[in-house]
């Protein structure tokens, strides 16, 4: 890996910037009352996680309610983005 971010420097661009070591950033600190919007997901995850027609998907939570599920992020996203859900939404993958 350290070759290739070598040969990635040289070249510059976007490789340079694909292959640059992660870095870690501390954000702002959790909005007030983020923690119980949490713990309604947390508590949704607890009622629902183990069913089965969850299991292996991605499931989108506001407030501990489903606004939608499948098996890829990506396309849920997109789909709550569609409708403009994206606010305030947690994206977990069921186990």
């Amino acid at each position: 890996m350290q070759q290739a971010r070598e040969l990635a420097a040289g070249a510059g661009g976007e490789w340079a910037e694909v292959l640059r070591p992660p870095q870690v950033r501390v954000g702002r600190e959790a909005a007030p009352g983020s923690e119980a919007r949490f713990a309604a997901d947390r508590a949704w995850l607890r009622e629902n996680g183990a069913a089965a027609e969850y299991r292996g998907k991605w499931v989108a939570l506001r407030r501990g309610e489903l606004l939608g599920a499948d098996e890829s992020r990506r396309v849920l996203h997109r789909r709550l983005q569609q409708t403009g859900s994206l606010h305030e939404v947690m994206f977990v993958r069921v186990a």
